[in-house]
């Protein structure tokens, strides 16, 4: 494996970026990272506030939830949702 930098690896595999969840985002199809999920993901790990703006259906949810579960998985922690309505929460 080359020296290329966490930043470059999130451009082409989503799972690269996410070890721990990498055999379940692989499984489910996840392996491409929309524009949203790349340009928040290193960030999002490095543990920063993050508010992103973007349209339905960009991967909003996807890039929110794999730093936590990441994070969650590796420290045997948890991960609290909360949905402010009720289709929301049924998507999520």
């Amino acid at each position: 494996e080359t020296d290329t930098p966490l930043s470059d690896k999130v451009q082409e595999s989503l799972p690269a970026f996410f070890p721990t969840l990498s055999s379940s985002l692989t499984r489910l199809g996840y392996t491409t990272p929309t524009p949203i999920q790349s340009s928040s993901a290193q960030r999002a790990i490095s543990q920063e506030n993050l508010l992103l703006i973007a349209p339905t259906g960009s991967g909003k949810t996807l890039a929110y939830l794999c730093p936590a579960l990441s994070r969650a998985i590796e420290e045997n922690g948890t991960v609290l949702v909360v949905a402010p309505t009720r289709e929301l929460a049924v998507q999520l």
